[in-house]
């Protein structure tokens, strides 16, 4: 199995000097950018972490107009072209585009069919849902079938991960850390960190990627969640 780990977003008060120290310093080998959900990037600052990231894979979240405001209808379809253009900087670094539902987009019919178009306009497509009606074996194999990366949260939606555990999908794991008790405001016990690790391994992905998105701790949970892993054998490509 192949680890990745890295933060989402790099502007902490953990990072002494942007980008360039994360990908050569930090000890993580992802990245899943968040700015881009509240604003698209301009060209020239893709162009610049471009320079400044060479090793790092990328996750990129998709703006909020896609995803929250059209909540992926056929009216998306234009921005998300334009939107994905911007990135072609580092499209060979990007495993995934990620797409975050609104807490109130249930799985229904329509819902599967906007994520299924999708699914027909681009590879690289992952999904984290946070309506719990998506958290179901028939759910899983939908994505199985369209070939779409489910993301599975460990938060305060079920105090930690779903039921189900961890989701692989094509082989592929893909688990954000939000935080167990709150969202974002939370640091990882060790024994709750070695959990979703057990959880990942028994997955049996050939690639896992995990975020973390817990703000002042996500640094040291991340390099321990990379610990707990090594100790149990996985790959971790080095970034640098």
């Amino acid at each position: 199995m192949e680890l990745y780990v890295g933060s989402s977003g790099w502007v902490y008060d953990w990072n002494p000097d942007g980008l360039a120290w994360y990908a050569s310093q930090s000890g993580f080998n992802a990245v899943e950018l968040n700015m881009s959900f509240y604003s698209f990037p301009k060209r020239t600052t893709v162009e610049k972490w471009a320079e400044e990231s060479e090793g790092l894979r990328w996750s990129i979240k998709v703006h909020r107009s896609i995803t929250h405001v059209r909540r992926l209808n056929e009216k998306s379809h234009a921005t998300w072209s334009k939107f994905r253009e911007l990135f072609e900087p580092i499209e060979d670094r990007i495993d995934f585009y990620l797409f975050q539902l609104p807490p109130s987009m249930a799985f229904t019919p329509e819902a599967a069919s906007r994520v299924a178009a999708y699914a027909s306009l681009a590879e690289k497509i992952a999904v984290e849902p946070r309506h719990k009606s998506w958290f179901r074996k028939e759910v899983y194999e939908f994505f199985e079938e369209k070939g779409v990366f489910f993301v599975t949260p460990d938060s305060p939606l079920f105090e930690g991960l779903p039921p189900d555990g961890v989701v692989c999908i094509r082989g592929v794991v893909y688990v954000r850390m939000h935080g167990r008790l709150a969202w974002y405001n939370y640091g990882y016990l060790d024994e709750e960190l070695r959990e979703v690790a057990e959880k990942i391994i028994s997955a049996n992905p050939q690639r896992a990627y995990v975020f973390f998105n817990n703000d002042h701790d996500m640094l040291g949970d991340g390099l321990r969640l990379k610990e707990i892993l090594l100790e149990r054998g996985v790959s971790f490509p080095k970034p640098f």
